[in-house]
């Protein structure tokens, strides 16, 4: 999964980007202004559990990407992205959006003044001005063929992108609507902005962070269907240069929240874009894998290899939880279970495909 982070100029976004491929790494995307991606692996005990006993020779934590995007412009409407710009941004599978909280002298606020919830209804307006103009055009050129062809695919095409131009003239995210899968397909060729998961991060000041929940409350309230998080991003960017021990001591000294801002982001990702995670074990590699919430063993094996998938017969699966009761490399050969190809996938199975090509 690809997030691409955006925001205004001065919102923090670079900074973000820096604590959160401090768990991973990070690397230069070529382009004419050249965003940087970085893969970040999840902190994960039960694969580090599995590692124990197993003794694999490779540990494979879950991992998202992250690419940083260059800064959006309060330019008026429609005219805040850049084409450069809004490439990147719509490579992401899903957005993060960093909004300023803190006040700084020394990096004054585009607009002069820190508006958080301004700046957000700011941005999604953008989203809507984006996609309409898209469809817009893709509209024109499919009502022109329907009239010579009246091609039954290109009839379904047509409505499915007058559904969605309707929510947008409407001044409604694409995401509000209920396309069917067939629509949907189709659309996703867009990359439609307001079609994508969004997690908004608050970006705070330190003297702001007993307030974090409140403040997070606030734009839950304004906007019950967007996931947020709120961070030091200045505070944890130090965190993130100190040694372990130091670090935290610090975080003890100031009161700070016991899980990292980096974590509380993950799984704010996570929960946004439906995922879950399995894992496969062995002695070369113990591997966890991030997947959307609803896959099939048949589909699992797929993200595994292709011809695990192609050759099913049928899975073992052991929750997690259990084999955590007696750890041992004997424990999933004794309790796992076998299960069908549509057997619905829980978060921490332990899987093992069997299969023949």
């Amino acid at each position: 999964m690809r997030m691409s982070i955006i925001g205004l100029q001065f919102a923090g976004k670079s900074t973000f980007f820096q604590i959160v491929t401090s768990h991973g790494v990070a690397g230069s995307v070529s382009g004419k202004k050249g965003a940087t991606i970085g893969t970040v692996f999840i902190p994960d005990p039960r694969v580090d559990k599995l590692t124990e006993v197993y003794h694999p020779k490779k540990q494979v934590n879950a991992s998202l990407e992250f690419i940083d995007t260059a800064a959006l412009a309060m330019a008026g409407r429609g005219k805040s992205f850049s084409g450069q710009t809004l490439d990147e941004v719509k490579r992401g599978d899903a957005l993060c959006l960093i909004i300023r909280e803190f006040d700084s002298p020394t990096a004054p606020h585009p607009e002069g003044s820190v508006d958080g919830l301004r700046d957000l209804e700011f941005i999604l307006g953008e989203f809507i001005v984006n996609d309409y103009l898209t469809l817009e055009k893709r509209a024109e050129r499919l009502r022109k063929q329907v009239q010579i062809n009246k091609a039954p695919e290109e009839v379904r095409d047509l409505a499915a992108v007058e559904k969605a131009l309707a929510a947008l003239e409407a001044e409604k995210p694409a995401r509000e609507i209920e396309f069917t899968e067939q629509e949907r397909k189709y659309l996703a060729a867009y990359q439609l902005l307001t079609l994508k998961p969004l997690l908004v991060v608050l970006n705070v000041d330190e003297n702001q962070i007993e307030a974090m929940d409140a403040r997070i409350a606030e734009y839950a309230g304004r906007f019950p269907e967007y996931t947020f998080r709120a961070m030091c991003a200045a505070l944890e960017h130090e965190l993130a240069e100190m040694a372990p021990a130091e670090a935290a001591e610090f975080i003890t000294e100031l009161g700070l929240p016991e899980e990292p801002a980096f974590e509380r982001i993950v799984k704010g990702c996570f929960e946004m874009l439906g995922l879950l995670v399995f894992f496969t074990v062995g002695p070369e590699e113990c591997h966890a894998w991030p997947v959307r919430r609803g896959i099939t063993a048949y589909e699992a094996a797929g993200t595994v290899h292709s011809d695990m998938q192609r050759g099913f017969i049928r899975a073992m699966v052991l929750p997690h939880d259990e084999f955590a009761k007696n750890p041992g490399p004997d424990t999933f050969k004794q309790q796992a279970q076998q299960q069908k190809k549509d057997y619905l996938v829980r978060d921490g199975d332990i899987l093992e495909i069997r299969f023949s090509v």
